[in-house]
């Protein structure tokens, strides 16, 4: 008799990246770094196909936010974890469920 070995892979989820130019940002002092000037907001959309039970944790530049919902969208501010230039998004589903649209939109 054989035996048939299955190596499973850990699923990948895809990276979504998308720039914020640096003219939106602003020095925070006595710091490296910087942030959204005021007047200005990052707003994540996601949109799903149905108001079925949604869960996940999303990664925003490697900051992790997580959501539950039922409903057939999910918005959320995420002026905090805004980098110049280059941004990323990852969603990692902890249920099965498809989205529609990753949308983020810059206010000013």
């Amino acid at each position: 008799s054989s035996k048939v070995m299955l190596k499973l892979k850990t699923p990948s989820y895809p990276v979504h990246y998308f720039e914020l130019d640096q003219k939106y940002f602003t020095e925070v002092s006595g710091s490296e770094e910087k942030q959204l000037k005021q007047g200005h907001d990052v707003i994540m959309t996601l949109e799903f196909t149905d108001e079925e039970y949604k869960e996940a944790d999303i990664y925003i530049n490697g900051r992790k936010i997580s959501f539950d919902t039922y409903k057939v969208e999910f918005t959320r501010n995420i002026n905090i974890y805004m980098v110049p230039w280059t941004n990323s998004i990852k969603i990692i589903p902890l249920n099965s469920f498809d989205v529609k649209t990753l949308k983020v939109e810059l206010k000013e």
